[in-house]
């Protein structure tokens, strides 16, 4: 098939990228998309795993293409006008598959995508695919219910300032338990709103315990488990710790998975309160029950050992550390092939046991190896890569390479304000840590400004009396004294190290 192109002064050749779905995009779909659809595996229904995409400078252009490719002899499958009903994000396109035939009778199905060149640019400049991505979560495995789920997010937005939106008439009334489980997941996962996501629990709680009739149903723990994660997100983690217990009591003899979750779970918390002697135990008796289950467990248990690594850091066994992390990776690796998000926090967490090691050039090359995983898999513009570009940033500051640092830490900050929005607290800790270089470049009027914005966000989401808002204000009292009266950086410096952990430290679990 000849392609169309245009004619006159400014003509361009059709623009076409041939590429097949990546691993780890692949398996997000089928998840998604076809966890349910019969026959299985859900994999064997992606059609877009070879595909090649056009883009076209003209309208005209996308419609002798599209007539193209109904006159040649292509057997299509199937079709898809997204010109005529946009995508979510209100992108279109014209979408079509078709069959190919292969060597010994095989066939295969390959999808082309057909674009207009200025839907693309407008797409880009929206950035419209990473705010699908951010969501993309939460809209997983919505067909028939979508407009329910858009209703929720066009409830929440009617309002706009959460903190002026009221749930209390929605909450008194309502018994639809999956439409609270995702207004619950919204407000926690993707608005950082906290204080509603446990009104939603809560009232989640009251249905399933009038519904299920018994205190012991695993839908109820479910729901102290779902309760425990805010608390903990929130930094209040001894009422985290009292839900996951009662979780635990309440998995024993149910659900060994969901019990080996939650201490795992507890784990993460005792070692965040600074006992990773008892973290270790507790990730011993999750690694106990996944080894005694017959299979499908091998994530999970790849999951503990980056988690006993990270303990093992915490309690200065480095090598113990590093070995543990490099036994997780082997199994990832194995399973996933080495384009997979979770192969990137692998490699970020050893150049973090690195850094600790004062091995700032192996640190530096871990996490340049996970820079190159989050390209293959995620892209540029997505959470994980920002994560990699702060500990790079990391790096190069115990380095004393100021300005890269300074470059990686604000590409991180770029990253987090577009994907997530400038009230996460992800945006926090890192507008802390660009903060931190400003100090060091006596520039304190920079400084001060990324320090109030990380103070505010923090009070937000933790409350005014979080360790990590004490933290900051005495950073900020600092510096201003500083500018105003000329102390030494070093005492501003000795007043912001805890900002380095939370952020960084990826733990893992990907059993429920």
């Amino acid at each position: 098939m000849t392609l169309p192109r245009s004619h006159g002064t400014n003509a361009q050749s059709p623009r076409v990228i041939i590429a097949t779905k990546g691993r780890n995009r692949a398996q997000a779909k089928a998840t998604d998309d076809y966890a349910t659809r019969k026959p299985g595996p859900a994999v064997s229904w992606l059609y877009d795993v070879v595909r090649a995409s056009i883009e076209f400078q003209s309208s005209q252009e996308v419609s002798q293409c599209i007539k193209l490719l109904q006159e040649d002899d292509y057997y299509v499958v199937k079709a898809k006008n997204r010109f005529k009903k946009p995508a979510l994000t209100g992108y279109r396109d014209f979408s079509v598959w078709i069959r190919i035939e292969c060597q010994f009778g095989f066939q295969h199905i390959c999808e082309i995508q057909i674009h207009h060149a200025g839907m693309k640019k407008l797409d880009s400049d929206l950035k419209s695919h990473a705010l699908y991505e951010y969501f993309r979560s939460f809209f997983a495995g919505a067909t028939e219910g979508l407009t329910d789920w858009l209703e929720d997010l066009e409830m929440i937005s009617e309002g706009y300032e959460l903190d002026d939106f009221s749930l209390d008439t929605f909450l008194k009334d309502s018994v639809d338990e999956d439409r609270l489980e995702r207004l619950s997941s919204l407000f926690h996962e993707h608005l950082c709103e906290y204080d509603l996501a446990l009104e939603t629990y809560q009232r989640l709680l009251l249905i399933r315990k009038d519904m299920y009739g018994m205190l012991d149903h695993i839908a109820i723990a479910k729901t102290y488990d779902d309760q425990a994660d805010v608390h903990r997100d929130m930094g209040q983690l001894d009422r985290a710790m009292e839900l996951y217990e009662q979780c635990s009591k309440l998995y024993e003899g149910t659900s060994e998975i969901s019990l080996a979750a939650t201490y795992q779970h507890m784990a993460i918390i005792t070692a965040e309160k600074g006992f990773p002697n008892d973290a270790l135990s507790l990730y011993e008796s999750s690694l106990e029950i996944l080894l005694d289950m017959p299979d499908n467990v091998e994530m999970a248990v790849a999951d503990i050992y980056n988690n006993m690594g990270n303990a093992k850091r915490d309690l200065g066994l480095l090598d113990d550390a590093i070995a543990l992390h490099q036994k997780s990776l082997r199994i990832k690796k194995q399973y996933l092939g080495w384009e997979h998000s979770s192969v990137a926090t692998s490699y970020n967490n050893m150049g973090l046991v690195r850094l600790k090691q004062r091995k700032v050039d192996a640190a530096i090359s871990c996490f340049l190896e996970a820079m190159k995983v989050d390209q293959r898999t995620v892209g540029a513009e997505h959470t994980s890569m920002a994560v990699t570009q702060g500990n790079l940033g990391l790096a190069y500051e115990q380095k004393g390479e100021l300005s890269a640092a300074r470059e990686m830490y604000a590409q991180a900050l770029d990253q987090r304000r577009s994907i997530l929005g400038r009230d996460h607290e992800e945006v926090a800790w890192t507008c802390h840590n660009l903060a931190r270089i400003y100090v060091k470049e006596k520039e304190f009027d920079r400084a001060i400004g990324l320090l109030e914005e990380s103070l505010e966000i923090k009070k937000k989401c933790f409350g005014v009396d979080h360790s990590e808002v004490v933290a900051t204000t005495k950073m900020l009292e600092s510096a201003s004294r500083k500018k105003t009266h000329g102390e030494s950086a070093s005492e501003i410096l000795d007043n912001s190290q805890v900002a380095e952990g939370r952020e960084r430290l990826a733990h893992s679990s990907s059993i429920y």
